[in-house]
């Protein structure tokens, strides 16, 4: 079901940017291929649901937090790696005014998929939506009213079903600018 949203596309930009940013760096890292690209996301996912203290403990050999099945499927140093060099958008190509310059490439093939694969003629709504993030961001915002109070504010057009076909983050600063995406959302 992931690739259906994570598709070859995808995983094939997300492949060259992450090998291109390794030789801009000149790192000595092995080349990022499709099953490790895969592997890592798998285990993105498994850590959002599956919350242990520090990523590291996901391969500790303690029986009461070892996760056998990530560590079956890329070593902790692979997915460090990995981690530290995946890339969605060329760093020379940036725009300097845009926080979400590094990933809007992904977000926008994201909206892609999801308009591509679902008939959006339903009855739908934009309404804000709040995504929990604790870490530190300069896009990160505090919404009082809001069940999640501080976190990544995002304007999404959903069905009636809770399908999301479109999503647009905000950036603190940025929301007038930004307006007229607003509008075709």
């Amino acid at each position: 079901y992931f690739t259906t949203f994570f598709d070859n596309s995808i995983v094939d930009d997300l492949i060259f940017q992450t090998t291109l940013y390794i030789t801009q760096q000149e790192r000595r890292v092995s080349t990022v291929t499709r099953q490790d690209l895969l592997g890592f996301s798998g285990i993105n996912i498994i850590m959002g649901y599956h919350v242990l203290p520090s990523y590291t403990h996901y391969w500790c050999e303690d029986p009461d937090v070892s996760v056998p099945f990530i560590s079956s499927v890329l070593t902790r140093n692979r997915f460090s790696q990995i981690l530290s060099n995946v890339h969605v958008n060329d760093n020379k190509n940036l725009d300097k005014n845009d926080k979400l310059s590094k990933i809007r490439p992904l977000i926008a093939k994201a909206n892609s998929q999801f308009a591509k694969l679902y008939d959006v003629r339903r009855v739908q709504s934009v309404d804000e939506s709040m995504v929990l993030f604790k870490g530190r961001s300069s896009i990160k915002q505090y919404c009082p009213m809001k069940p999640i109070k501080r976190g990544y504010k995002l304007w999404v057009r959903a069905d009636m079903d809770g399908y999301i076909s479109k999503i647009l983050m905000c950036v603190p600063g940025q929301e007038w600018e930004r307006e007229s995406e607003l509008e075709r959302l």
